[in-house]
């Protein structure tokens, strides 16, 4: 299991976000259009049923609408089963089959996704020094909703430029010890490490004679 968790943090996910979205799409569009072949009888003699409604209720021949309800449909006193009634074909064997195999291989792809994205939560977390079960267990039950709070809370949080780990304040890394901060060498204000310039009087911290803080 641990040798399982640092592959996680080790593991660069864009490659596999990536080909998880090409295959998804591929399964999506193959199954889909797979499953519209095997159903195009069923498809059309629906389509002709709902169309001889519209007509019916059209003419006024009824007094009140029929409305599809599953494979049922209703009347003011009448319930017909299509398939029983004989006015749409019974799916095949086959085409049955492939509905569920369409249907499995969609789950699949987001069961896959859904892991991902809870496993980077668990890869951003760690680098970030913030708590990794929760923020895994959170992506597990949210996941897009766990990331954009994980997103909302680092961003809220002081980033060291040396090894990445997040800190809630102070002036060195507590994780790395690299400063966190510069000081301006004209008016002593402390910034940002990432800060090119002072943003009090505009000078320029990538010169020599920026000082880090000092402890």
């Amino acid at each position: 299991m641990k040798g399982f968790l640092e592959r996680i943090e080790t593991t660069d996910f864009r490659k596999p976000f990536k080909r998880l979205i090409i295959i998804a799409l591929v399964v999506v569009i193959a199954c889909g259009a797979l499953t519209a072949f095997m159903f195009r009888t069923q498809l059309a003699e629906l389509y002709a049923l709902d169309r001889m409604e519209e007509q019916t209720v059209l003419q006024g021949e009824i007094q009140m609408p029929m409305t599809e309800h599953g494979n049922r449909w209703h009347g003011d006193d009448l319930e017909i089963d299509v398939f029983d009634a004989g006015l749409v074909t019974r799916p095949s064997t086959g085409a049955i089959i492939t509905a569920i195999i369409s249907i499995v291989l969609c789950s699949l792809c987001v069961l896959a996704y859904w892991l991902m994205v809870a496993a980077w939560l668990y890869k951003a977390s760690a680098k970030a020094g913030m708590n990794r079960a929760l923020w895994s267990i959170l992506g597990l039950a949210f996941n897009v909703l766990a990331v954009l709070a994980f997103l909302v809370v680092r961003g809220s949080l002081v980033h060291c430029q040396n090894c990445g780990a997040c800190q809630k304040g102070g002036n060195f890394c507590v994780n790395c010890g690299a400063a966190l901060g510069l000081v301006c060498p004209k008016c002593g204000r402390t910034t940002n490490a990432s800060d090119k310039f002072c943003s009090d009087c505009g000078t320029s911290l990538t010169n020599k004679g920026t000082k880090e803080v000092q402890s």
